[in-house]
């Protein structure tokens, strides 16, 4: 079966002809659709060198190319927003020499879509990988701008041609989707534990994503069902997920099954359970999220890509937060702060307390949003660099947003109730009337008021008729 891809023109190669570049490599991101592939942004791969290459035998000849590419699409994915993955790899080259080429094209597609290169972060959960099992390659003619796309079959390891229908402005179709979590994780450290950190964490962590997962939601204030669609709601440039669930406390703590304790209390009772036999490892911080969705995607499609947003950003800001480390580390040892032992980590310090960088959300000139973290030793300066060389485009500070400097860091409990909307199907509020504020019965209980009501007004019928006729 032809896969079909749809194409949002942009005005990258007409500049690039402009300019007299004859050949280039980047990246396609986007999003899949029902089977359909929705390429939204051109990504180009920089430059190792000042001087351009003038053919692709001099492009892909270059020292370490194919691992450049490798390193741009993990550092891009890993900036991406909810609702959009890597697609593929674009070649802007003449018609011959990209024929003349494509084993070559086909190992760029390789590196760039591998599936440890689409793990986001060390912490490897399932849902990281977003890989695509047969991604893309679009060829653009340098000479007359024409487009051509094939899928590389990775089983068969082989091309087969593609049906691609450009479209202009498809990223201005696209609703914004925003959520706000706060993130407090306890681990309950032995202090002779031998495990080490990177399992603790990750065990951690997949406790926390799985609750996440199971979460109930509303769209805008809205309880809705999985298969409304977006634009069913009434418009908004700017859509609020909310994501409500008993067992996501404010402070979730996790004890290795080691010691057959795997439950959630609160940070009371956790500091009084280990003060005897060990330490406290927390890892804490805000966390928001920015995701992508059609008009007509499904509701379910949405949250579930908030969610993804929710969980990969965590995983990548630890494995940020971990780098950061391992480089401020004064010592000659090789070993990573992931690999050590957890008793080597929890006797540097007793209670370890890992504070999350910080989101920043950078507008593209393609209409949609990417990210960056701060981390402590960094200013937005920093940020702004690396999206330069990671997406080649130049942004104004004051178009750069940080979100999570005003979020709500009030706990779950204190913020305000959401009122579901009145329709005739309220399935979804049964479901999920353990998650609303409960009210008084006489207030709630409409199926027995009903029934008192008509007898009070027919016992008044019976005595008005009862006077009349005396």
């Amino acid at each position: 079966m032809v896969k079909t891809v749809s194409f949002a023109e942009t005005s990258h190669f007409t500049s690039l002809a402009s300019l007299g570049v004859s050949v280039q490599a980047g990246l396609l991101a986007g999003q899949t659709v029902a089977g359909r592939d929705q390429v939204l942004l051109v990504i180009p791969t920089p430059q190792q060198t000042d001087k351009f290459p003038t053919n692709l035998k001099q492009l892909f000849g270059e020292n370490g190319f194919f691992s450049w590419v490798k390193e741009h699409a993990r550092q891009v994915n890993r900036m991406l927003c909810g609702g959009t993955k890597l697609l593929g790899v674009y070649i802007f080259s003449p018609a011959d020499a990209f024929s003349q080429n494509q084993a070559q094209c086909i190992e760029s597609v390789r590196m760039a879509m591998s599936a440890d290169t689409l793990v986001r972060s060390d912490i490897c959960l399932p849902s990281n990988a977003e890989g695509d099992s047969d991604p893309l390659i679009l060829h653009v003619d340098s000479k007359t701008l024409k487009y051509s796309c094939k899928t590389y079959d990775v089983a068969a390891k082989w091309l087969k041609p593609a049906e691609i229908k450009p479209q202009r402005g498809q990223g201005n179709r696209l609703e914004t989707l925003t959520s706000a979590m706060d993130v407090h994780i306890l681990i309950l450290v032995d202090s002779r534990s031998k495990e080490p950190v990177r399992n603790l964490i990750q065990a951690a962590v997949t406790n926390w994503c799985k609750t996440v997962e199971t979460c109930a939601y509303t769209v805008d204030d809205n309880w809705c069902q999985p298969e409304d669609l977006l634009g069913s709601l009434s418009p908004s440039p700017l859509r609020h997920v909310d994501l409500w669930s008993r067992q996501l406390t404010d402070v979730c703590v996790y004890k290795p099954p080691a010691d057959n304790l795997h439950k959630e209390e609160n940070a009371t009772t956790a500091t009084a359970a280990t003060s005897k036999s060990g330490s406290i490892f927390s890892i804490r911080g805000s966390l928001s999220a920015r995701a992508f969705a059609f008009e007509k995607s499904s509701i379910a499609d949405c949250v579930n890509a908030i969610k993804q947003d929710l969980m990969n950003s965590l995983t990548t800001r630890i494995s940020a937060l971990v780098e950061e480390l391992d480089r401020q580390q004064e010592t000659d040892s090789n070993v990573r702060t992931l690999d050590k032992p957890a008793c080597e980590l929890i006797a540097e310090q007793a209670n370890l307390q890992w504070l999350l960088p910080k989101r920043v959300l950078i507008r593209h000139p393609d209409s949609l949003w990417i990210s960056d973290y701060l981390l402590t030793s960094e200013t937005v300066e920093d940020v702004l660099e690396r999206v330069k060389v990671f997406f080649g485009i130049t942004v104004d500070p004051d178009s750069v947003e940080a979100p999570e400097d005003f979020c709500d860091a009030r706990p779950v409990a204190q913020r305000s109730a959401v009122k579901p909307r009145e329709r005739e199907d309220d399935s979804m509020s049964r479901i999920n009337s353990d998650l609303v504020e409960k009210k008084p019965m006489s207030t709630v209980s409409n199926g027995s008021f009903l029934p008192v009501s008509l007898a009070l007004v027919g016992l008044l019928c019976v005595v008005i008729a009862w006077v009349m006729s005396s």
